[in-house]
C-alpha cells in the first residue's frame, strides 16, 4: 500500500506490521547496488527518511527506528540469481511499549532485542494504519 512517492523513491506500507508502521522504500531507478545511486537519489532519500521518521514519530511515538538495506531475495538458496537485485530499504519503527490500533495490539516482547517475527493484519487495519500515517505526512 503506497504512502507517498518522490521523484526517486516509492514509500510503501509493508503488509508485515510486526513493527507498527513498517515500510519499504524502493528506488524507482532500480539500481542493483548502493553505489549505483546518484547524488540526487541520495539527497532525495535523506528527505524521505526525514519525512517518514517525523510522520511515524507524530503518529505512533516509537522508541527509535531501524533501517536496513537488503537484496537477498534476488538469489535462490543455491546462489543462482532469480532476478537483478533492486535497492530498497526496510524501515522499522521500534516500540518499548504496546500500541493498540483497531482490535490489534502491536508489541515487541523482547524489545530492544531484534527478533524476526511477522504480523500480517487484515486489510482494514492496514488501511487504518496507512491513513493515520498519511494524516501526519
Amino acid at each position: 500500500m503506497e504512502l507517498f512517492e518522490t521523484e526517486y523513491w516509492q514509500v510503501k506500507l509493508s503488509s508485515d506490521q510486526a513493527n507498527l508502521g513498517k515500510c519499504v522504500v524502493v528506488a524507482k531507478s532500480e539500481p542493483s547496488r548502493l553505489a549505483d545511486l546518484t547524488d540526487l537519489e541520495w539527497t532525495d532519500f535523506g528527505k524521505v527518511v526525514n519525512r517518514l521518521e517525523k510522520a511515524i514519530s507524530k503518529t505512533f511515538q516509537p522508541s527509535h527506528f531501524n533501517w536496513k538495506c537488503l537484496s537477498n531475495d534476488a538469489f535462490n538458496s543455491d546462489g543462482s540469481q532469480k532476478y537483478a537485485p533492486a535497492i530498497h530499504w526496510h524501515f522499522m519503527p521500534r516500540y518499548a511499549t504496546a500500541i493498540k490500533i483497531a482490535d490489534e495490539t502491536f508489541v515487541e516482547p523482547e524489545f530492544p532485542k531484534t527478533v524476526k517475527t511477522e504480523k500480517f493484519v487484515p486489510d482494514s487495519v492496514l488501511a487504518e494504519i496507512a491513513e493515520k500515517i498519511q494524516n501526519n505526512l
